[in-house]
């Protein structure tokens, strides 16, 4: 049995787009997609005419495969908080930084209440300027998802300095 390209580009771009609507990223997509396909040649030994058109099966690889993604990248958030220490100024007097540490100290605690996506939000829209679309673009979210999310970090954070911490 032989198999052509039309029958695997037709079960890749099946299976490209039920994972890229699942991770929302094209780049993720592109990659768990081929890793899909790597693995399950790896599970029939190398016959691509098996799981040419074994579209469940290769549903089933690549949604374990997205599960394993959310999973490490959980695992390994990046937040640019854990970083952010204030540098102290000499010319500034000690109750000035011991002020400023107190501050970032407060701000790590209120950003540890928020849901992942929440801060990350933050991070974009605050620490490092992005626009509304920007972040959009980098978190691979709509804008109405930025607006959103960045509205209930911040009603969040002033429920938080409204209850005194």
């Amino acid at each position: 049995m032989t198999i052509d390209n039309e029958q695997i580009k037709s079960c890749w771009q099946e299976l490209y787009k039920y994972v890229q609507k699942r991770v929302r990223s094209p780049f993720d997509a592109e990659d768990l997609t081929q890793e899909t396909f790597a693995r399950a040649l790896r599970a029939q030994m190398g016959a691509v005419e098996e799981i040419a058109c074994q579209i469940a099966f290769l549903k089933t690889i690549a949604k374990r495969l997205i599960i394993d993604k959310y999973r490490k990248d959980s695992r390994h958030p990046l937040h640019l908080l854990d970083n952010a220490l204030p540098i102290p100024d000499p010319s500034e007097r000690p109750e000035q930084c011991y002020e400023q540490r107190e501050f970032m100290h407060e701000m790590k605690e209120m950003f540890a209440n928020l849901h992942v996506r929440q801060k990350t939000v933050l991070e974009c829209r605050l620490l490092q300027d992005l626009t509304i679309k920007e972040t959009a673009e980098c978190l691979y979210m709509t804008e109405g998802n930025v607006k959103s999310l960045q509205f209930r970090a911040v009603r969040k954070v002033r429920e938080q300095l409204g209850s005194g911490m």
